[in-house]
């Protein structure tokens, strides 16, 4: 290969997807929640998912993460399709990305570290002290001390627990990291921080990750693209600035409305 034909290859090539979605319907009952939507996300984008209270995020979530069948369409995970996976293939993807719910879902009667260790105790055969230090590497990771480890979620404070949950989604090394509202809950200060460790991360561990949240300061400060979810399929998607200037009705009135008025001129 010369050189023309290499630098022709390497300006033509394609993306990497590490989320595939097309012609999506899902449905519970008669009630269509999908219908038809695509959407695409590249390897070590931060993505955003908004839309309207009902709008179907945490539905299409859990369809991504394997939680929420659907009705017809293609859904595809780090290149697995997941219409008809197969048990076995299933938990080998799931070892493959990393989920934050909202609220964290810690387990209350465990430690820190013992909640940020059990995916590695559910999904490898590691020892039990290999299992310790790399929850122990995570819980570091994400700006915890030491002295945390052997505390209970009841003696962590808020954005204390935000960052636990986020450690033990990191457990396994995620390829994909998916974060339900981190910031929600959160003062302005502890909203910032948890921000940067969400940019720290992305750039420390080349992951990709896909944030749902209303904060618009979150969107601004951290996502690369933020897809937005109306009419039950993805109206739009592009980058925060040019968002705030389309020309749909439900999206200028989500991006300009009252509590959003100062980003408007940003």
């Amino acid at each position: 290969m010369n050189q023309e034909t290499a630098m022709t290859t390497k300006t033509t090539a394609k993306p990497k997807l590490v989320i595939n979605i097309n012609g999506l319907e899902t449905k519970f009952g008669s009630h269509v929640v999908h219908d038809n939507l695509d959407w695409q996300v590249n390897a070590g984008e931060i993505i955003g998912l908004v839309g309207g209270s009902g709008s179907g995020k945490t539905t299409l979530l859990r369809t991504i993460i394997m939680l929420q069948q659907f009705t017809v369409g293609s859904v595809e995970l780090l290149g697995q399709e997941l219409q008809g996976i197969s048990e076995d293939a299933a938990h080998d993807l799931r070892t493959r990305y990393g989920m934050m719910f909202q609220g964290g879902a810690l387990f209350g009667e465990l430690t820190l570290l013992e909640n940020v260790a059990l995916p590695l105790v559910e999904r490898t055969d590691l020892s039990r002290g290999h299992i310790d230090e790399l929850a122990k590497l995570k819980i570091r990771l994400v700006g915890l001390p030491t002295v945390s480890y052997h505390k209970f979620p009841s003696e962590l404070s808020g954005g204390m627990l935000k960052r636990a949950a986020v450690a033990r989604a990191l457990a396994m090394d995620p390829e994909v990291l998916f974060l339900d509202e981190p910031t929600a809950g959160l003062d302005p200060v502890g909203a910032a921080e948890l921000d940067n460790l969400i940019l720290e991360l992305k750039a420390a561990l080349g992951m990709s990750v896909v944030i749902i949240t209303h904060d618009l300061d979150t969107l601004s400060r951290t996502t690369d693209r933020v897809a937005y979810l109306g009419e039950k399929k993805v109206l739009a998607y592009d980058s925060m600035h040019n968002l705030k200037s389309h020309s749909h009705p439900e999206i200028q009135a989500y991006f300009h409305g009252p509590r959003a008025a100062r980003f408007a001129n940003e």
